[in-house]
């Protein structure tokens, strides 16, 4: 069974630090999987950095994004990361970085200090260019066994691969990775990169896709009382805390009918509800992340809120409602509804 440890691509579930933008450009992403292009904008002083909300703990798994760059030859700044694999309190631990040659990058680990060591040697990554009618490129890490002293990380490009290295990737004492950061590769210039369909499992991800699937219509039950709850309040590209749906009462659920998926024959690995939320200062304190299927609510286990914003989600496996793989034809169903039950 798939363990989805991250899945996501828009600011719901990736915040941002530093020069970062938002692309609708259709050129930076693959329409019909993705909304936008998360823009990571770097120069040789500032980076621009989108990192995930919420963390994972993993010595074993596989790293996946779509990447597009300002040219398909990205003249790397000498030392500055394209991304980087993170400790749970965010420090780098393991990092792609710019050699200063364009397109070619060393892997390194890094202590808590900073100090950084290159393993193996280094290796190039032409990523698309924006806005080259072609789209972005697929990037696939695999890191496996982190916590031995006879670790793996290879690093593919369209599915091929660009570098491997087998030996020590720990530093300090660390055992567990749990966080990535996705940076613009600094140059002398200002260089962009765009990132899309950001995946982290545990199983191979060359040929996985991440779909998103927006609220178009109000679903099933819809009784949120703060604001005028509508599909067009929760399913912004860019986070508008300003415009929300809300509820006073424990127990009231917000539901939504979602786009279609991609065209195309393919099985589904999971499927998952990503959410912007927040508690008040009085009422309900906690939410469940819902899919409804075959006419029935599932939801996920309590989720408390804190008083700020903050990511949440859920993923479901298996269709709680067969007990088996989802279908295709489950999640285009009329009736597939995802949402959220407001909780005491």
């Amino acid at each position: 069974m798939t363990t989805v440890y991250f899945a996501g691509g828009e600011d719901d579930a990736l915040y941002r630090w530093g020069p970062c933008s938002i692309s609708t450009n259709g050129g930076d992403f693959r329409s019909g999987y993705a909304r936008c292009a998360l823009i990571a904008i770097s120069n040789a002083v500032i980076p621009g950095v989108w990192r995930n909300y919420i963390g994972f703990s993993a010595a074993s798994f596989w790293f996946s994004a779509r990447v597009i760059s300002t040219n398909n030859l990205l003249a790397t700044f000498n030392g500055s990361p394209l991304l980087t694999l993170d400790d749970s309190s965010r420090l780098p631990r393991l990092q792609i970085t710019g050699t200063g040659t364009a397109s070619t990058y060393r892997l390194e680990k890094v202590t808590t200090a900073g100090a950084a060591t290159q393993l193996g040697a280094n290796f190039q990554l032409i990523f698309r260019a924006r806005n080259g009618g072609i789209g972005p490129s697929k990037l696939d890490v695999v890191v496996t066994n982190y916590a031995s002293g006879a670790g793996t990380i290879s690093v593919y490009l369209e599915g091929v691969l660009a570098f491997t290295f087998t030996g020590d990737l720990r530093t300090d004492t660390l055992t567990q990775l749990s966080n990535f950061s996705l940076v613009g590769s600094a140059s002398l210039n200002t260089v962009q990169a765009g990132w899309s369909e950001i995946m982290v499992l545990d199983v191979d991800t060359r040929s996985a896709s991440l779909g998103t699937l927006a609220p178009v219509a109000n679903g099933n039950t819809h009784d949120f009382d703060v604001g005028t709850p509508d599909a067009s309040n929760v399913n912004g590209i860019t986070a508008n805390d300003a415009v929300l749906d809300g509820s006073t009462t424990a127990g009231q659920i917000d539901e939504y009918r979602v786009n279609a998926l991609p065209a195309g024959t393919f099985s589904v690995l999971a499927v998952g509800v990503s959410a912007r939320s927040q508690k008040g200062f009085t009422g309900p304190t906690k939410e469940d992340l819902i899919v409804r299927t075959g006419g029935t609510d599932y939801f996920s286990a309590d989720k408390a809120l804190d008083t700020s914003w903050w990511n949440y989600h859920n993923w479901w496996t298996l269709n709680p409602n067969t007990g088996v793989a989802w279908l295709t034809s489950d999640v285009n169903d009329v009736g597939f509804n995802i949402g959220i039950r407001s909780v005491a």
